[in-house]
Parts: structure tokens; C-alpha cells; sequence
């Protein structure tokens, strides 16, 4: 198990917490004594976490979930934006619908759900928000992910823009 020093007892919230990278970030924050909620479409069942169902594309649906962290767990401290969507299509076929979903999930999610957070982080004067970004943000991808790096590039700059 990886060792992270000072999150006893702090409230974190995963995105994209059902599977993968989110459900190991979920699982060490927990193992280092945080307090987890973990945030996916279907609520991820993981012993000690708070599970949660949650669109992270829907503003409603993040405010209910982060009220039921708040009432079950605490104000979050430590929010990690893990959810998205990797659709591989080639840039010439790449639908409307499909960029939108894919802007929806993994830039205006981790907007909604910064947004719906920091607050509490300002007041409590203490907060980490982590974006999870990719290469592919940061120097472009193939033109077969090139929703997917925009949103990415997206994400990247939120953050440094509410740093």
C-alpha cells in the first residue's frame, strides 16, 4: 500500500471511482485513514468507502451526491477528478453527440464538481483538488482521441486556474 502522511480523518471524494485508476485512488485514501466517498454511474461497492451513484455531467446529480458526502462523511477536503470517457473515433467521424458527451463527462464534470467543493475547501482553509490529465492534454493525441485531449487540455487548465 502506498503511504500519503496527513489524511486521517479528512473527507475525500473519487470521480470515476467504479473501476481502474479511480477505484486504487479510493483504495489507497481510504488505506491512509481518509474518509472516501467514491463517485461512479452505478455506486462502486469497496469495504469502508461510501459508494455513490453519480453523473458527473448532470449539476443536480453532483450537488445530491456531494450533500450526502457532507451529511454522511463531512465538508470533502481532498477531491480527486478521476471520471471520464476515452471514446477512439477518428477526428473526420467524431459526431456532435459524441464531443459534447465527451466534454460533458471529463471537463464540465470536474467544473461542477470543483466548483460544488471549494467553497467548503476556502472556509475550512484547507483543499486539494486533483485533475487526473493526460499526455494527450497536454501535446495532442491522434487525431482518432482528439475530443478526449481537448478535454483533457480542459481539465489541465481548470486547475491551474483555481489553484
Amino acid at each position: 500500500m502506498i503511504q500519503v502522511e496527513g489524511l486521517t480523518g479528512r473527507v475525500a471524494v473519487v470521480t470515476g471511482a467504479g473501476r481502474g485508476i479511480g477505484q486504487g485512488i479510493a483504495e489507497v485514501l481510504a488505506g491512509n485513514g481518509a474518509k472516501v466517498a467514491a463517485l461512479d454511474l452505478e455506486a462502486p461497492a469497496h469495504d469502508g468507502i461510501l459508494g455513490l451513484a453519480c453523473d458527473v455531467s448532470d449539476e443536480a446529480a453532483v450537488e445530491a451526491a456531494f450533500a450526502r458526502v457532507e451529511a454522511e462523511l463531512g465538508a470533502p477536503s481532498v477531491l480527486v477528478l478521476n471520471a471520464g470517457i476515452y471514446p477512439i473515433v477518428p477526428f473526420e467521424e467524431t459526431t456532435r453527440e459524441l464531443w459534447d458527451r465527451t466534454m460533458a463527462i471529463n471537463l464540465t464534470g470536474a467544473f461542477l464538481c470543483a466548483r460544488r467543493a471549494l467553497p467548503a475547501m476556502r472556509e475550512a482553509g484547507y483543499g486539494r483538488i486533483i485533475g487526473i490529465g493526460s499526455s494527450a492534454g497536454k501535446a495532442g493525441g491522434s487525431r482518432s482521441v482528439a475530443a478526449y485531449a481537448a478535454s483533457k487540455a480542459g481539465v489541465m487548465t481548470l486547475m491551474k486556474s483555481i489553484a
